[in-house]
Formats: structure tokens, sequence, C-alpha cells
């Protein structure tokens, strides 16, 4: 087996089905080359990581113990997920003989060999894709393009490096920022995502894919046209399709195409239906219907409490502001110290005037 390339994902256990379905397809694909599945989450005996047929890698070999102890701690499932990106990169960067890999996030179904991909790495050290290739003059062009401001406008779902002093320099940059700036839907910031931003100005060996085929997603879908042939394979506009990417879809359904929005799949619908069905059927043939069940490993404090998403911001605020003077306690031993405070009863009084204040307002238009 080839050990110059390399291709991985990370994962919650509960996602373990994505993973063994690209396993899957990249083994029929590109069998010289290995496949690694970084684990954000512990197997805690629902699975074998031994008996899974792609390279396991555990949090515990890519963490440091004190940042594993509040990494897991004041990120949900899913930011830990994208902050452990730069983290896995730098891990494969260390294995011998490793010169090029490739990120790919575990809802991407691989429909074709990515040699291309690999090609354009050849001349860069940070490969990065766009979410769009073109100007739309449509009414909902303005809103997509604020998303993408806000969002990123490089999807982190697919990012390759080749093993160069300056892709280590952007890998070490951007684990330092995610480490506490990897968070979901907080305004300016979208987990990793981001921060890619900065990479084409920042870096000089740093290239964009520009063929219409990779990553085609729901969110550029208007712009291309899909199509599958007789054979099965999928192109766009002549150019063969690596792999389309699945975000925000539901294997549940797999004919809704993003289960947030509408989405109008046009003259591709019939192409994008075909892959959705086929990777959903494949999906349940891998065990989906049972791993999705699995429990996150750090969902609960040691006592049983539910750490919710609110809880987890407040301990983030919290290890922000401290002075390092103090102990820094652990939410998983003391998550009550991090709920919200809960709201002052509302006097009779109080309300009373609350009340009488709005009848006036109505009573004399003030």
């Amino acid at each position: 087996m080839s050990t110059n390339r390399a291709i991985f994902t990370i994962v919650t256990k509960s996602y373990l089905a994505y993973a063994g379905v690209m396993s899957k397809e990249l083994r029929t694909r590109h069998p010289e080359i290995p496949f690694y599945v970084f684990l954000a989450d512990r197997p805690d005996g629902f699975f074998n990581p031994d008996k899974e047929p792609f390279n396991v890698v555990q949090i515990e070999q890519i963490l440091p113990a004190e940042l594993l102890q509040t990494m897991t701690g004041y990120y949900t499932a899913f930011e830990l997920c994208n902050a452990l990106r730069p983290f896995a990169h730098l891990y494969l960067s260390k294995l011998a003989g490793v010169k090029q890999w490739f990120y790919l996030d575990s809802d991407i179904y691989v429909t074709e060999n990515i040699e291309s991909l690999f090609n354009q790495l050849n001349g860069a050290s940070i490969l990065l894709v766009p979410h769009i290739l073109r100007i739309d003059i449509v009414p909902q062009a303005e809103k997509q393009e604020i998303f993408f401001l806000r969002d990123g406008i490089y999807n982190s779902g697919c990012l390759g490096i080749r093993n160069s002093e300056q892709a280590l320099q952007f890998l070490q940059w951007w684990k330092e920022r995610l480490i506490w700036l990897c968070l979901h839907k907080s305004p300016p910031l979208e987990c990793d995502q981001s921060w890619l931003n900065f990479a084409p100005s920042l870096f000089s060996e740093c290239k964009l894919v520009r063929d219409p085929g990779v990553n085609v997603a729901y969110w550029n879908i208007h712009e291309r046209l899909l199509e599958r042939s007789v054979d099965g394979d999928y192109s766009v506009s002549g150019h063969p399709v690596p792999f389309i990417h699945f975000s925000c879809w539901d294997w549940r359904h797999p004919d809704v195409p993003n289960k947030y929005y509408n989405i109008e799949l046009g003259a591709s619908k019939e192409a994008w239906l075909q892959a959705a069905r086929d990777f959903a059927e494949q999906l349940r043939a891998s065990g989906i219907e049972d791993c999705s069940q699995w429990p996150y490993s750090f969902a609960k404090a040691k006592n049983g409490y539910t750490l919710t998403p609110s809880m987890r911001r407040n301990y983030w605020v919290f290890l922000r502001g401290n002075d390092k003077s103090t102990v820094i306690p652990s939410i998983f031993d003391d998550p009550g110290r991090f709920e919200d405070p809960k709201p002052k009863p509302l006097s009779l009084w109080g309300a009373t005037r609350m009340w009488l204040g709005a009848v006036k307002q109505y009573l004399f238009k003030i």
C-alpha cells in the first residue's frame, strides 16, 4: 500500500456508517491509498476500532490531555469535529512518507476517483474549493453571497494539503485559532470554515479548485447541471464528478436535498435524486440505523447531567476570562456551575405595572 498519499475524515461514532461507505467507495477507486478515520468521540464498546476496514485514530492520539479536557467540554460534537481538522492534518504530516493528503467530510458520497485533485496538489501546498464559481444576477443571489460572507467563501469539507513548510505554517496557525474560535452560528464565525477566508492572502502556495465537477452540493447546484450517464457516471458540463456533498441532508428522507431550506434542483433533479437514494441505500447497508443511535461520549457530565449548548458556551466564556491564577473547574465534574442563571420571579406589583403601562399606551396612543 502506498504511503505517500492519504485520505481522511472525522466522525463521531454515530456517523461510523458514513465512514464505512466512504471507505468502500475509496477502496474501489483508490485501493493503494490509506484511509484514516479520526474519532471525535470514544468507541465505548459499541464497535471495535481494530476490526474496521480503515485506520481508526482515536481522539487521545491527536489532542493533548489538557485540550481534551476543555475542548470536549466547551464545544458541541459538531464544533469539536470541525476543530479537530488541523490536529488531524498535523498528525498525518508526521507519518513517514506521507506527502499529499485530502480531508473529506463524512457526508460526501464518492462517485469517481479523485486523481485530478491530487494532480492539482502537485503545484500547491493548500488546495481550497470555493462554494460557488460564478456570479448570478438573480434576486436571491445577494442573500446567498451574504451567507457565504458569514459562513466562509471556501468549503472546508474538502481540503488538500501537500506536506511542505508553508502548509505546516498554515496548519499551525489554523490549529491555534480553532482551539478557541471554532464556534457554530456565532457571528462572525462559522466553525473552522470562516478562517479559510484568510488562506489565499496569507499563504502564497494556496490554490483554488475551479473545476465545476468538484464538490457539487446544494449551495451550488443552481449553477451546475448535474447529469448521470447510463453507466452511472456523474458529470457537470463534461467534467467528471468525483463526489457529491450531501451536507444538511437526512438519509431517512433522501429525496429532500436540504433539511433546513427549500432547494430547487431544476434540471439536475433526476441525477441528484438517484445519487441521494444510492447513498442512503449504502448507508443502511453500512449500519446507519444502529450507529446513528449510539450516544456521544462527551454529551453528559460524570453525574449523568446532559450538557446543553448554552452550558458549554458558558464554560467557554468562563475559561476565556480565567486569569490562570485559580484552579480551572471541569464542566464534567461540576455542570451545575455553568447553567444559565434562573430568571428572578416577577412580583405581582411588577406584573400589574407592566399591564397598566400597556393599557395606558393603548388608550392614550403614547
